[in-house]
């Protein structure tokens, strides 16, 4: 039988739409700073988007895509969701993307090299979280599905014949996933402050509306809040082995999931590099410790 080498380091990053623009600066000190020690990587979401940009090394490659592409009103439009498109157009975005500014996979197979990394996407017909380590051409796949957002985006984008889902449905913050693979010191970088407990997204009533002919997505769409919970009482009481670091707005930032406002996005972007130069500086994987001040 084989078994978990444990000991391991892991870097686990949240998703949470626009709020990614904080981890983009706690990741961009991490690239200024080559500040990397790292042995396993779970992203979520856009958290899996932001963390390919910092595995590829492309310094401020995100804070482009956020502050240049994701604000236009092609990505996120109210009226197109009202006349039966999606809100979030990922299609769009990604292309846009993929043409300007495109994500250099190649080096990121290169510095995963001997390491481990894991993006969440939620399978639509079971409801269950997979743990996918792309390679090659598949990245772009799967970051899309990881941030494929129910209702917001209309499609279920396929991987190996499976329709996938937002990862942050099944599995919002996979710090118990990483410690079960073995690691023992986790920093987990959020986009909400260390103590904001989640609200249920959508109502019983709007979910049985969109999803009753997906009823195990459904059903943890309608879970997905106390998940998050008790990931969080997981973090606050870890096992006694396990030590946990979570980089973290000191309040909740102005830009919120959706947010288009240009300078919401600048400071919060700064305030994530702030943090992130902070985390470097008193980083001890000994000590568990929350850095929100």
């Amino acid at each position: 039988m084989k078994t978990i080498k444990e000991n391991k380091k892991a870097l686990v990053v949240e998703g949470g739409g626009m709020r990614g623009i904080f981890t983009t600066g706690v990741l961009d000190s991490f690239l200024s700073s080559a500040f990397d020690p790292f042995d396993m990587y779970f992203g979520v979401s856009v958290g899996a988007s932001t963390l390919s940009s910092f595995l590829a090394g492309q310094f401020k490659r995100h804070f482009r895509i956020f502050t240049e592409m994701a604000c236009r009103p092609e990505f996120m439009s109210l009226k197109r969701m009202i006349t039966g498109g999606s809100y979030m157009d990922l299609d769009w975005l990604w292309n846009t993307v993929e043409a300007s500014s495109p994500l250099d996979t190649p080096s990121i197979d290169l510095n995963l090299k001997g390491k481990e990394c894991y993006i969440v996407c939620t399978h639509v017909e079971t409801g269950k979280p997979l743990y996918l380590s792309p390679w090659g051409k598949e990245w772009i796949g799967i970051l899309k599905a990881s941030s494929a957002i129910p209702l917001l985006y209309k499609h279920f984008p396929q991987f190996e014949g499976a329709p996938l889902a937002d990862g942050g449905v099944s599995d919002p913050i996979p710090v118990m996933e990483a410690y079960n693979k073995g690691a023992r010191h986790i920093v987990v970088i959020r986009t909400r402050p260390v103590n904001a407990r989640k609200e249920a997204w959508l109502t019983p009533a709007i979910s049985s509306m969109f999803f009753n002919n997906t009823p195990q997505l459904k059903e943890e769409i309608r879970s997905q809040a106390r998940r998050y919970n008790e990931t969080l009482d997981f973090m606050e009481s870890p096992p006694s082995d396990l030590t946990i670091t979570q980089i973290a707005p000191q309040t909740a930032m102005k830009t919120r999931r959706t947010s288009k406002q240009n300078q919401f996005l600048i400071n919060d972007y700064s305030e994530g590099v702030k943090r992130g130069l902070h985390a470097i500086d008193i980083l001890d994987p000994k000590d568990q410790q929350a850095l929100t001040h």
